[in-house]
């Protein structure tokens, strides 16, 4: 979504302080923009160096002595003062802070030349002025109070405590668009009226925030007094704007824009912290990966603005759902992951993850109206023996995953056989990409008879991968592993190709009667692709059966309708224009009401084979489905097809029911083309 914000990389590469990643022993790792152009050199001349051998000799003995032991002590380093050599061998004289963060160290680099240009100016003042000397003593230790202080809080506390204290008035506070971030008041107050003086704190022109000062009524403030508070507030103004300017770069850092929850940079570490409790302290945690399954229709249907405030809702939702020890993060897209600590035992993580899932459960408002979400969840129990925070993320996705993959509306709790088909998954997606290009993938034919006489009216092309050294893959192994890697439009293309050309194929050659004709699955994926139309018309142009498209078949689902109902329409009324035949296959098994099923502009309803198998039996509930099914295909004009017919029973009672046509293992397996042919064809004995 375009946006006239600033990226998180820009404020990184330009902010107004130079940043550096360095290993352990100083070697640079990686330095923005500003710190590079301060030294008035280039980053490949920079990353790589040791910081130490970028100061000058003094700077480097100190920052031996003293910076290493002040990291290994305390973790971090504030403001050393140290000069850098530039290119041009001049001296640039900075504050140095940092802090250690594993095996790696980050820190800031603030150029000090301007404050050692200012207090050069105080001091020759001092000189100049005796009688001034205590108030330029106070505004020093001021401003040390404030270049030593970290963070916006204790910024505007210490120029509180420096004006406090040097001019004793009877209240003091620091306010920030509006809100006061720290206010400090005489113990005993002077009685009677007070008066209190503004003073604003303003960086280049701009205000952002002000030094409130109260002093009893009849004090009055002399010329020197009102210039050293405007000291104060001129040297509170940049402290204030640097930390403020801090907060929100660390802010930006470690939170996601759009939803103002903890990015992945914050749930890495905070997982790294529960790890290392874990292990010390034999504790257990949850971390939970929640997946929005509708959200990309959400998106569709009802547009970005919407999407993006549904991902808001959802946000402030999980984030009311949770303990203050606990932690929200958006992980991506339309994913969340959810930390719950301190938990008494690996069972409780799939009651926390229950209940958390159970809030999708009512809808989200958003600006036009309700929103139902459907959320996935997957939960993975951490106690002391995990490896990392990376690996815990991963074992979540992979619960997340098979949490999507089964739709089971409860949450799904990672084991390890589940990183193993994991693997498995990722060698089939490999080596499918390879049966690709390695034209491994075979489509394989199975007849559709008339009910009545059993005559060929049709074929089902169904893609079959022949593996050189695994033999016949089953489809339901790769089928699934290409609808999530993307590969299914691919194969799609493939499959459709394949059967147009081969049924012109047999016609050409008189094999098979003009009125025979082919049906191919289409999957979700490929109905969202707005050139499914066009690869369609150019199939049977390329096949030579664009002059009878009717002889083309294509055989959708119930639920792949349900996701985008109104999108789907659409691209079948394009696929109906073509003059190909629309199929809506395993009916009876999805959620199609009447209406909408006299919307749709299909050809024929292929009753699934579930309700064919009990036909005949004592269980008359089957006869009962297929029967109204077959009424309402009657009263509709359309066709139906019976799929896994297997015995005579069925077949007979399928024609007392008034199904038209049969698909089954009674009449032929799928088979490859020479055999259909061999067996199907109008040479066939």
């Amino acid at each position: 979504m375009p946006t006239d914000e600033p990226s998180l990389e820009e404020l990184y590469e330009d902010a107004p302080c130079g940043y550096v990643s360095m290993t352990a022993d100083g070697t640079i790792t990686r330095a923005n923009r500003t710190f590079v152009r301060s030294l008035g050199r280039s980053g490949e001349e920079v990353v790589g160096q040791r910081l130490q051998s970028l100061m000058t000799p003094g700077s480097r003995l100190y920052a031996e002595t003293h910076w290493r032991p002040r990291l290994d002590l305390a973790g971090e380093l504030r403001e050393m003062p140290v000069d850098l050599v530039r290119a041009d061998r001049s001296r640039l004289p900075v504050l140095l802070s940092a802090v250690q963060v594993g095996d790696s160290v980050r820190a800031s680099v603030f150029d000090a030349s301007d404050r050692r240009r200012y207090e050069r100016e105080l001091l020759a003042a001092r000189d100049v002025e005796r009688e001034a000397r205590e108030r330029v003593e106070r505004l020093q230790r001021l401003s040390t109070a404030l270049s030593a202080a970290v963070g916006l809080d204790s910024v505007a506390a210490a120029l509180v405590d420096g004006v406090f204290d040097a001019v004793a008035p009877e209240r003091c506070s620091v306010s920030l668009d509006g809100t006061t971030l720290h206010q400090r008041e005489e113990l005993i107050p002077t009685a009677g009226s007070t008066t209190a003086h503004e003073l604003p704190l303003d960086v280049s022109g701009r205000r952002i925030g002000t030094l409130t000062i109260t002093f009893a009524a009849d004090r009055e403030l002399t010329v020197d007094d009102r210039a050293f508070l405007d000291a104060c507030a001129a040297a509170g103004a940049t402290a204030v704007w640097r930390a403020d300017l801090f907060a929100q770069m660390r802010h930006q850092a470690v939170h996601d824009p759009l939803t103002g929850l903890p990015n992945w940079l914050m749930l890495s570490e905070r997982l790294a912290y529960l790890i290392a409790r874990a292990r010390r302290y034999d504790e257990h945690f949850a971390v939970v990966a929640v997946g929005l399954d509708n959200f990309k229709t959400i998106n569709d249907t009802r547009g970005h603005a919407v999407g993006n405030e549904v991902l808001r809702l959802v946000a402030a939702r999980l984030s009311g759902a949770i303990r203050e020890t606990d932690l929200v993060a958006r992980a991506g897209g339309d994913e969340f992951i959810v930390v719950y600590a301190d938990l008494a035992s690996e069972d409780e993580s799939d009651l926390v993850a229950g209940r958390l899932q159970a809030t999708f459960a009512d809808p989200v408002t958003a600006s036009d109206g309700e929103v139902y979400v459907r959320a996935s969840v997957g939960v993975v129990a951490v106690d002391s023996g995990a490896e990392d925070a990376e690996r815990v993320l991963s074992d979540a996705d992979v619960a997340l995953m098979a949490a999507k993959r089964s739709a089971a509306d409860h949450p799904i709790r990672f084991d390890h056989t589940m990183r193993e088909r994991v693997r498995e998954r990722a060698r089939v997606e490999q080596d499918l990409r390879t049966a690709l290009d390695n034209d491994e993938l075979i489509v394989h034919y199975q007849p559709i008879v008339a009910a009545a006489d059993g005559t060929l009216r049709s074929m089902e092309a169904l893609v079959r991968w022949e593996h050189p050294t695994r033999g016949l893959v089953s489809p339901g192994v790769f089928v699934p592993v290409a609808e999530d890697c993307g590969l299914i439009l691919e194969i799609g293309r493939h499959v459709l190709d394949t059967a147009c050309r081969q049924l012109a194929a047999w016609r050409a050659a008189g094999q098979v009667a003009d009125h025979v004709g082919v049906t191919v699955n289409v999957s979700a994926r490929q109905l969202e692709q707005p050139g499914l139309v066009d690869e369609v018309a150019a199939a049977l142009a390329a096949s030579g059966l664009d002059r009878t498209p009717s002889r083309l078949g294509l055989e959708l689902t119930e639920s792949m309708l349900m996701h985008s109902p109104e999108a789907a329409l659409d691209r079948l009324c394009e696929l109906r224009a073509l003059g190909v035949r629309l199929l809506l296959d395993d009916f009876g098994t999805g959620a199609s009401s009447l209406a909408r099923l006299r919307r749709l502009p299909v050809d024929t309803l292929k009753i699934d084979r579930a309700f064919i198998t009990g036909l005949g039996g004592e269980d008359r509930d089957d006869d009962a489905f297929v029967a109204a099914i077959t009424s309402l295909a009657g009263a509709l004009g359309l066709d139906t097809v019976a799929e896994g017919v297997e015995t005579e029973i069925q077949l007979a009672r399928l024609q007392q029911l008034g199904a038209t046509r049969i698909q089954g293992f009674l009449f032929s397996r799928p088979v490859p083309a020479n055999e259909f042919v061999r067996d199907w064809g109008l040479a066939a004995p």
